[in-house]
């Protein structure tokens, strides 16, 4: 279990198979489950960097999907929140900041959370909600950037 812990980014104090985040990674939320359910899986999702244009700041590299600007397609979700956009910093606009935009209010399911790419652990600010977009915007720390290389495939998670 403590393998299924580490996987997830939790505790694996009183994990158990029933936990819905195992559920969530074994992919069974119902029905019997067993540790050969989650043989092979992952918690993270492959994405590709792709650079976006963006104004004047046109090297802002988006991870997947960037649902303003079209790029790629982003597969990507975290409790139930699809995350609509996954951006790095624009290389003209340094005070900007890498971030995640979900739908919804998402500010309870990310508290305390982290992203992780690469499995290198990207610390963020506390989420906030947008009730205008309906959407919950997830920033690092003013002037951090993830680092993105564009047409790289990264290895995105957040726990």
């Amino acid at each position: 279990m403590a393998d299924v812990a580490a996987e997830l980014g939790i505790p694996s104090a009183g994990l158990s198979l029933n936990d819905s985040r195992v559920r969530a990674l074994a992919g069974k939320p119902t029905g019997a489950i067993s540790f050969a359910d989650l043989r092979g899986k992952s918690n993270s999702v492959p994405l590709v960097a792709g650079q976006g244009v963006f104004g004047p700041n046109p090297g802002i590299l988006h991870i997947g999907r960037s649902t303003v600007y079209g790029i790629g397609s982003l597969t990507m979700s975290f409790q139930g929140f699809q995350v609509r956009e996954f951006h790095d910093a624009g290389f003209s606009a340094p005070t900007m900041r890498g971030q995640l935009q979900l739908a919804g209010d998402a500010t309870a399911a990310l508290a305390g959370k982290s992203v992780y790419i690469n499995g290198t652990r990207f610390a963020m600010e506390a989420p906030t909600y947008n009730s205008g977009t309906g959407t919950t915007h997830w920033s690092m720390p003013a002037n951090t950037k993830f680092g993105l290389v564009n047409g790289t495939t990264y290895q995105v998670a957040i726990a």
